[in-house]
């Protein structure tokens, strides 16, 4: 494969050229990086928010006595979705993964 720093070598250009070129080229990397780490931390930021707000809410209609919780089935709810995401959720996401990959 021929990449940008084997032209900038094959040109004649000394070693500090071309190693400059390659501080240049792992700068610009760093920088698209940096991007996509500031938008996945505003989304988990979002997301982390938002499961707060839930929370608070919760906790308020618990303790008005609005809402009585029972354990028993939110525990059958937990153990029945982490089945689904064990079992068959992971094929959905790998099969999803595919389709996404297929399209980049």
């Amino acid at each position: 494969m021929f990449s940008p720093l084997d032209l900038v070598a094959s040109l004649g250009f000394g070693g500090q050229v071309v190693t400059a070129a390659t501080l240049l080229l792992v700068a610009v990397y760093v920088y698209r990086a940096i991007g996509m780490a500031r938008l996945v931390t505003g989304v988990v930021s979002k997301v982390t928010r938002e499961v707060l707000v839930l929370l608070v809410a919760a906790a308020v209609v618990i303790g008005l006595g609005w809402a009585s919780p029972n354990s028993a089935l939110v525990w059958e709810h937990v153990r029945a979705l982490w089945a689904f995401l064990s079992e068959r959720g992971v094929g959905v996401v790998r099969r999803a993964w595919g389709v996404v990959s297929g399209f980049v």
